[in-house]
């Protein structure tokens, strides 16, 4: 089973967690918000994983999931990138509907495999959303590679998956 680091662990990171949890898609390993309070209410809820207090202290995963604020996506890329917990062929993703895959190319320069996918729905509670996501459209943009490991997860909790390109994903 592939190990799922989450940066930005809010409404979509924790349903998203939670849901993978369930299915025995990924093993949660670290969750990181703005707060340790934050990281562990996540991990409550997920029912997995570990809270931490900064990138610093998050163990190398196979896939890293960034669930911030659009604004904060590309620099949290070059962090991760810097960070020296990249090996190739990672996946590094992130859900935002606006923002290209592209934003994380400093993963990509140091071998990680980047995408984007972004579930078209409402997350104001993440316990409502669990509950309501199999069914969820998905769009979905990045290395070929990544995305046939982020189909096959979001699938398996119910999400059907469209390509979009990146330049389309503002007017979408």
């Amino acid at each position: 089973m592939k190990t799922l680091n989450i940066i930005g662990a809010g409404k979509v990171g924790r349903a998203c967690g939670r849901l993978w949890t369930e299915a025995g898609v990924f093993e949660i390993q670290d969750a990181l918000t703005r707060s340790l309070d934050s990281a562990s209410a996540a991990v409550r809820f997920i029912g997995a994983g570990r809270a931490v207090g900064a990138l610093e202290e998050m163990r190398a995963a196979d896939v890293w999931m960034i669930a911030t604020h659009d604004d904060a996506i590309a620099a949290i890329g070059r962090a991760l990138a810097g960070s020296g917990k990249l090996a190739p062929d990672d996946v590094v993703f992130h859900v935002s509907g606006a923002t290209p895959s592209a934003d994380l190319r400093p993963a990509q320069e140091r071998g990680a495999l980047i995408a984007s996918v972004h579930p078209i729905k409402t997350f104001r509670d993440p316990t409502s959303a669990v509950e309501t996501f199999p069914g969820t459209y998905c769009s979905a943009e990045g290395d070929a590679e990544a995305l046939r490991v982020l189909r096959s997860a979001f699938e398996k909790i119910g999400a059907t998956l469209f390509d979009i390109a990146p330049e389309l994903k503002s007017i979408y």
